[in-house]
């Protein structure tokens, strides 16, 4: 329990981080610095708007972690069988070289000496995929992030098959720890932020990129002491803080900024 406690000011730090980034992200997009528009409280309680898709990532990692456990209690593996399981291959290569050592051995008289010859063919294929997968949805994720064109997979997508990839990484990165003997627990905590951090880019690039391309799904109406001013295809709704409210102007790429304490009201439509 103590540990625990000592861990709360790091946790609390983390989303802290974590929901500044949020915004920054974001408004960054529309060249705003939206740093100097939030109010202490909003940037102390920044984290919330990220409460679904940490609930939802930790569920899965959680789920993850506990699968194995239960395995365990259901299935019991015999101390042969975890030795053999720690005994198998992690690395492609390993594998190839195993592949072509059991064809020595084999001497291809029966129909089953090819059958399990293909077989291994068949599971060097799939380890191939899984390696290919592993190393190059980091490079993709990293494409996504840095390229200023639109993105080969939507946002949503993309986070979804990050999720995969990182249940194929914990496993590869299990298997390695038991082979080596290594705790490997910080590497995936270290991952787990990247992960995180590159899905909250990638969400907010999306979503940025949708309305400066004019596809805005809100019209607001803004009712002023002697204007109303509404939104169109050429003037959308960014977004809005606890003061202020902001709008983008896609012709002349100009940012509108209102304070709420000059609106008489606000009038949305989805």
């Amino acid at each position: 329990m103590e540990k625990v406690i000592k861990f709360i000011p790091v946790i609390y730090g983390l989303l802290l981080f974590l929901g500044f980034l949020n915004y920054t992200f974001y408004y960054n997009f529309f060249s705003l610095n939206i740093s100097s528009y939030l109010t202490t409280g909003e940037l102390l309680l920044s984290f919330l708007q990220l409460t679904i898709p940490i609930l939802i990532i930790s569920s899965i990692l959680i789920a993850v972690m506990l699968i194995p456990i239960f395995g365990e209690i259901i299935l019991p593996r015999t101390v042969n069988e975890e030795e053999e399981k720690e005994g198998k291959p992690v690395f492609i290569n390993k594998y190839i070289k195993q592949f072509v050592q059991e064809a020595r051995n084999r001497e291809f008289r029966r129909v089953s000496d090819y059958v399990l010859q293909i077989a291994s063919l068949i599971h060097i294929v799939f380890v191939l995929v899984e390696h290919l997968f592993l190393l190059g949805f980091p490079y993709f994720v990293y494409n996504e992030v840095t390229s200023g064109e639109p993105y080969f997979l939507n946002a949503k997508l993309t986070v979804a098959v990050g999720v995969v990839w990182f249940i194929f990484f914990i496993a590869t990165l299990d298997a390695l720890g038991k082979r080596r003997g290594v705790d490997y627990n910080r590497v995936q905590v270290f991952f787990v932020i990247i992960f995180f951090i590159s899905s909250i880019y990638i969400s907010n690039k999306d979503s940025a990129t949708s309305l400066l391309q004019g596809k805005s799904i809100t019209s607001v109406d803004i009712y002023l002491t002697n204007d109303t001013i509404s939104t169109n295809s050429n003037f959308v709704y960014i977004g809005q803080t606890d003061k202020y409210i902001f709008f983008r102007n896609l012709k002349d790429s100009t940012n509108s900024i209102y304070n709420l304490n000059n609106v008489l009201k606000l009038k949305f439509k989805e």
